[in-house]
């Protein structure tokens, strides 16, 4: 399946796929402690050479088309959070950040219904791994279409409406 590369979401953002040019604004962007405290493994990274391997690791997902990492741009040059898709091979999964600066204005709502549109029709369930105290993300999954599933494994899904299999 060949995943996106650019996305303009009108009146909002666009997503565009990050490279190694973009380290620097990653790592300034997962620094931010209200953005790693919810990202399990994001807080560690603490140098460029750590978000260049995430980038890295990313960059092959997409060549591969097995997942991707946009950077959500609010203008040209700002990137103000990001989504992604992981494990396209299995079941997909779904995870994102958002600066404060920006959040409870529909964006993280709108891109998440633009990732899962684009790829919805290829599954019949796609996940999102979240932090269950995160009940702005739960909001936003809830908003989208997800369903919860288990507290256990932090695990919302979307069933892909146009499979008949799917209840």
């Amino acid at each position: 399946m060949k995943l996106f590369s650019e996305l303009t979401i009108p009146d909002c953002c666009f997503l565009s796929l990050l490279q190694a040019d973009s380290n620097s604004d990653l790592l300034n962007l997962i620094t931010d402690r209200e953005i790693s405290k919810y990202l399990p493994g994001i807080a560690e990274m603490e140098t460029l050479e750590s978000v260049n391997e995430i980038i890295t690791l990313f960059e092959r997902a997409y060549r591969e088309e097995q997942g991707a990492l946009w950077g959500i741009y609010l203008s040209e040059d700002t990137l103000g959070g990001i989504i992604g898709i992981c494990e396209l091979k299995f079941e997909p999964i779904i995870f994102y950040a958002l600066s404060q600066q920006y959040r409870n204005r529909g964006v993280m709502t709108l891109c998440v219904n633009a990732v899962t549109e684009s790829i919805h029709r290829q599954y019949i369930t796609i996940k999102a791994r979240i932090d269950d105290k995160n009940k702005a993300s739960q909001r936003v999954l809830e908003k989208c279409g997800y369903k919860y599933e288990t507290t256990l494994d932090y695990y919302f899904h979307h069933k892909n409406f146009f499979d008949s299999k799917s209840s």
